[in-house]
């Protein structure tokens, strides 16, 4: 596992379950900002070397959730980038939901497979690619978000610490070996 720092204070601690969001318990705010994805079981979604990997990789830890990504909502808002991309049963609209289904598939020994109907996921119909996703997501993640309307800034500001990795983040790392794994992982997904 990871070597755990805690947050950073760029990173609010995570405010709300996935189920919560998705049931309407937790209100998202309807404005610009950045947002936070927390999750809980990494060894379910990292494939064994990005394990190895971020072994001694310093990831942002709040009890037993891992600061895995960190999304900017310019132009759209918190609410629409985590309800309607994120939680909206579709990869090709969010980064997130395409890393996380590369690396569960690959995890779950997934090949892509040739489907000319099915497009960006034609992989094994069995896997149910996107429910798997949705059931992770609901299972392992938590949230936090900030509203300001500098969020390309801080957003930036974020990814530039060098004193810790956010995993599923692919604009991040510069070229740490994560991420060319995860990238390589995605494009095998994306072009099969």
């Amino acid at each position: 596992m990871p070597l755990a720092i805690s947050l950073p204070d760029a990173i609010p601690p995570p405010a709300a379950a996935v189920g919560d969001v998705l049931n309407g318990k937790v209100v998202v705010p309807d404005a610009n900002g950045i947002y936070f994805w927390f999750f809980r079981d990494l060894e379910e979604l990292l494939p064994e070397a990005l394990l190895r990997g971020l072994v001694q990789a310093a990831v942002p830890r709040s009890g037993d959730h891992w600061c895995c990504y960190v999304g900017l909502a310019a132009g759209q808002t918190i609410h629409t980038r985590i309800l309607e991309k994120h939680l909206g049963d579709n990869a090709h609209v969010s980064t997130l939901r395409h890393t996380i289904g590369s690396l569960l598939a690959t995890v779950h020994g997934v090949t892509r497979e040739s489907n000319p109907v099915g497009g960006f996921w034609a992989i094994a119909p069995s896997f149910s690619i996107e429910n798997r996703i949705t059931k992770f997501l609901l299972a392992n993640g938590k949230l936090s978000w900030q509203v300001t309307n500098t969020s390309a800034a801080t957003e930036k500001e974020v990814l530039a610490n060098q004193n810790f990795v956010l995993p599923l983040n692919n604009q991040c790392h510069g070229h740490n070996p994560i991420r060319r794994l995860i990238r390589n992982i995605r494009v095998t997904f994306k072009n099969g």
